[in-house]
């Protein structure tokens, strides 16, 4: 019989949860693993009611297809106008949900008090958590980049080197940010990149804790290995935006650089604005030495089950859920020392940790795994595993340990 706890989480998710992303990913499991934990759980959220796996109380923001689609094409013909970016975008949409959960919270003001502890997402939760300290409780913010002082210098710097002109990160969001973080209790880092990053900028030890997100190893699951390699073609995969800082440029550099002429290059993400003509000019380059390579969004399990190897090249990755979901999938990684989920990858027993921005890294393992097909196989193994002691359940059990200090 499951044992209710003193502490009572309010979660709030800042995203639509219908739509493929990290809400839908991270944010679903959360809530439904603490409350199989036996926590009393009420949950906030847009189109949240959709989701039939939580059985707890929720507030949910509904926003039709209808609307979502009309949002959508004014907000492209804003950036086609060049009058908003879609990162200056992102930042409305984070106010406005914030100020409509700051407007639920002050509704329910007689629920709160010392045992509710509050979580919200980075940029989402200024006026909530001014809201919920007001009556006694306790926040905790969700970070999902590094600290914006430090997540700004290294996109600036990453930008600068790629010779393009944008700045992904808008001032407003960066002091709203540093606001949050003056407001909440504690801040969850998902990844000792992310912990670091608060400790270099003078956060204190103490407000800092340090808990890994968690993957659904009976979804994310390899399907039978047999027809792998059989064309003799390398399939490699990368999962999520397709921009500058997931570093999709050095990745294709060190493709063309290793020399492999049957190779395979699936790209699962949709393309930021202002990379696709860059993207455009390097996969002429990809198309010309014989490199297959494919495009598309949406769920990326089909693509985990068919590929070779993963690769996430990022410069910047807080976290990087994509990567436990190939080991889940049975994969070896490649990852750069700035993903945070290099956190969970053992170097050269289930894939490569590099150096950021190193084509010429990149290459030896890429070349590595493609004339060591068997090492390639137990490497995938050895990621399965591993993948095992980080199912949601268990995750949850460590977060839920640290809120309640």
């Amino acid at each position: 019989m499951q044992t209710k706890r003193k502490v009572k989480i309010f979660y709030a998710t800042a995203a639509d949860v219908t739509k493929l992303g990290a809400p839908r990913s991270i944010d679903i499991q959360v809530v439904t693993n603490l409350q199989r934990l036996g926590y009393e759980v009420f949950w906030f959220g847009i189109n949240i009611d959709s989701c039939e796996e939580f059985k707890g109380p929720i507030i949910s923001l509904n926003i039709s297809k209808i609307s979502s689609l009309r949002e959508r094409a004014l907000y492209k013909i804003s950036r086609i106008l060049r009058l908003q970016t879609g990162d200056e975008q992102k930042l409305i949409a984070q106010r406005k949900f914030d100020k409509w959960m700051s407007r639920i919270l002050k509704e329910k003001k007689e629920e709160i008090d010392s045992n509710v502890v509050f979580i919200g997402r980075a940029v989402s939760s200024e006026l909530s958590f001014q809201v919920v300290k007001k009556y006694g409780g306790r926040c905790v913010l969700h970070s999902q980049w590094m600290h914006p002082v430090k997540h700004t210098r290294m996109l600036e710097d990453a930008f600068s080197d790629a010779g393009n002109s944008y700045r992904p990160i808008p001032a407003e969001r960066i002091q709203k940010q540093l606001r949050e973080i003056e407001l909440c209790d504690k801040v969850w880092c998902i990844s000792k990149l992310v912990f670091d990053s608060y400790l270099e900028n003078g956060v204190p030890r103490e407000k800092l804790f340090l808990s890994p997100l968690g993957v659904d190893i009976s979804y994310f699951k390899p399907k039978e290995i047999a027809s792998k390699g059989s064309s003799g073609h390398l399939v490699i995969l990368f999962v999520g935006n397709i921009n500058i800082e997931k570093g999709i440029h050095i990745l294709i550099e060190a493709i063309l650089v290793s020399g492999i002429s049957k190779c395979k290059l699936i790209l699962n993400g949709a393309v930021a604005d202002y990379f696709k003509s860059t993207l455009d000019r390097m996969l002429e380059s990809l198309n010309s030495v014989g490199v297959d390579v494919s495009i598309g969004s949406g769920d990326p399990l089909e693509n985990f089950q068919k590929a070779d190897i993963f690769i996430l090249p990022s410069l910047h990755e807080s976290f990087g859920l994509v990567v436990l979901e190939a080991m889940a999938c049975g994969l070896p990684v490649i990852v750069t020392d700035q993903v945070g989920a290099s956190d969970h990858v053992l170097d050269g027993e289930n894939g490569f940790i590099v150096p950021a921005a190193s084509a010429e890294a990149l290459v030896g393992k890429i070349r590595f795994l493609n004339f060591n097909r068997d090492q390639c196989l137990k490497f995938g193994e050895k990621s399965r595993d591993l993948s095992k002691s980080l199912s949601w359940s268990s995750v949850a059990r460590l977060f839920v340990s640290e809120i309640e200090k």
